[in-house]
């Protein structure tokens, strides 16, 4: 399910991408009708899809997509023929997909799904990076342990990485788990 708010002045965008957008996969949908109003909505609700009719040199909008995308969320930047000239080559390096006014509705449903497929690759990489992180945040615990446990039980590195290991098989508890009552116990020596 992705979170979706689109942004802009005239309801004639938020109509059609209703029309196109089936509200099971999408919810919710959020309409507004500045960029200052998306930024207050963002604050209360992670959205994953931003679709932005910027109107002719609104800079906020375009401020408001870069935001959006550099979070991590799919951005679809619909520009006027003067801007989308001057302004595809700035958003496209932090990954705003960019179309020019007007977009017919099956052009948007095919933008949509495109937003769909970058949403699913960032939660990916957002699900990656965050486990990657918790793998090191447990390193880092579990050394800080086994440092403890060489400082005050004068065992060896590998006495106190096996301690650590066998420890967590006989309660069978994680390391990182051993290695958070090690520091619990040993933190005020």
């Amino acid at each position: 399910m992705y979170g979706t708010i689109i942004v802009s002045p005239t309801e004639k965008l938020s109509e059609a991408l209703r029309g196109v957008l089936p509200p099971g996969d999408f919810s919710p949908i959020t309409s507004v009708s500045t960029a200052a109003e998306a930024r207050a909505e963002a604050e209360k609700h992670v959205y994953e899809l931003y679709f932005i009719n910027s109107a002719p040199h609104d800079g906020e909008a375009r401020s408001l997509a870069v935001d959006a995308a550099e979070s991590g969320a799919a951005v679809l930047l619909i520009l006027g023929g003067d801007d989308y000239a001057r302004v595809h080559d700035a958003v496209r390096p932090h990954g705003i997909l960019a179309v020019r006014r007007p977009i017919s509705v099956p052009m948007l449903a095919q933008a949509a799904d495109f937003m769909c497929t970058i949403a699913e690759r960032q939660m990916r990489l957002f699900r990656r990076t965050a486990s990657a992180e918790e793998k090191l945040e447990d390193m880092k615990l579990v050394n800080r342990a086994k440092w403890l446990l060489i400082d005050n039980l004068k065992m060896t590195e590998a006495e106190a990485h096996r301690y650590i290991e066998r420890q967590a098989m006989d309660r069978c508890v994680t390391k990182r788990s051993v290695a958070e009552t090690v520091i619990k116990t040993y933190k005020d020596s």
